[in-house]
């Protein structure tokens, strides 16, 4: 994410964060949102646009 934190050794950390955005999703929020939601749940305020916008590059990357 590149957003300052100290590297820790919650190995399982994006994939919670990956299956909370597809709850979010699930529940009809629009991805731009269900993505940041899901950020700001685990980095709080460091979250920026650009993260979201990094992110959802990487989705369309894939596709």
């Amino acid at each position: 994410m590149n957003t300052c934190c100290v590297e820790n050794q919650c190995y399982d950390e994006y994939q919670r964060i990956a299956n909370y955005t597809k709850a979010l999703l699930d529940d009809n929020l629009a991805l731009f949102d269900a993505i940041e939601k899901a950020l700001v749940s685990s980095f709080d305020d460091l979250v920026k646009e650009r993260h979201v916008c990094a992110v959802m590059k990487s989705i369309a990357n894939l596709l």
